[in-house]
């Protein structure tokens, strides 16, 4: 029993390395063994990762080698590359973080995940990166307001779907978690030493409308940005955006260019995946 659980392994650990098989290989072995367990291990080059079987986020990681870093890593070309600390609000599993960290492109990160089946994954994969010395990790949702709130959590296909909602219903995907705000985090960072990264389902414009004092210093930031989670009032909670920030940069855009930071322009980018039912992450300088 011993050889054959060693021969499994073996094969298992070939299989999660992409130097050994072929994008296609990892595409077959993933729609056959996709329902098997909670869990499975990812390992490319100097990248680990513990991943959720069959969900979203763990499955683009395991077939595609990433999930939004290639997004990501575009506006890095438009901020200085100074040593910043990466402010990561929905962590997740580590999927930006981790590579971010791994590829050197920032010194250390402060990390925020209130979904308590992700925080473990993530505080795994910080371990198994041996990146817990450059890791800061709150296990709390950034909004609004400091109080209790509840989280409602999609378990199944996509566990970055988490939104906090106003009810204290308790559940199988129902968590009642802390909340805070971004300006309690941020006073000892700047332009030139921090990004911050809000993916959120929605709740960017509602962070950003209560960090006033974060955005009052130009900290260069990137939101996902999909207009069919955003809040009705969306444009007017994007107020100290438009008052701070003199441009932003659509980061699906292939090449993306300067835009000036207008509410006619966001308007224009609304509309664009509004009509594409689509979403894109933006960054604003």
């Amino acid at each position: 029993m011993s050889k054959i659980v060693s021969t499994f392994k073996f094969f298992l650990n070939l299989i999660s390395k992409s130097k050994y098989l072929t994008k296609a290989a990892r595409h077959a072995f993933h729609k056959t063994n996709k329902f098997d367990g909670n869990f499975f291990y990812y390992e490319n080059n100097d990248l680990s990762f513990l991943l959720h079987r069959n969900e979203t986020i763990s499955n683009s990681i395991f077939l595609d080698g990433e999930f939004e870093f290639s997004k990501f890593i575009k506006a890095l070309k438009f901020i200085n590359k100074n040593d910043r600390t990466l402010i990561d609000v929905g962590a997740n599993i580590g999927s930006i973080t981790i590579p971010a960290l791994k590829k050197n492109f920032f010194k250390n990160a402060i990390v925020f995940e209130p979904n308590p089946e992700s925080l473990k994954l993530l505080k795994v994969n910080i371990l198994i990166n041996k990146l817990e010395k450059k890791v800061k990790l709150y296990d709390i949702a950034l909004t609004n307001k400091k109080t209790i709130m509840t989280l409602k959590s999609d378990l199944k296909l996509n566990r970055g779907d988490n939104r906090l909602i106003n009810t204290k219903k308790i559940g199988k995907n129902f968590f009642r978690v802390k909340t805070d705000l971004l300006d309690n985090f941020t006073q000892k960072f700047n332009r030139a030493n921090s990004l911050i990264k809000i993916d959120v389902q929605g709740e960017e414009s509602v962070i950003l409308f209560s960090a006033k004092k974060t955005l009052s210093k130009k900290i260069p930031i990137i939101i996902e940005f999909e207009p069919s989670n955003l809040k009705k009032n969306w444009k007017k909670n994007f107020i100290h955006i438009f008052a701070y920030y003199k441009y932003f940069y659509d980061l699906k855009d292939p090449r993306p260019t300067k835009k000036i930071n207008t509410s006619n322009n966001l308007e224009k980018l609304y509309q664009d995946y509004f009509d594409k039912k689509s979403f894109t992450d933006v960054l604003f300088i």
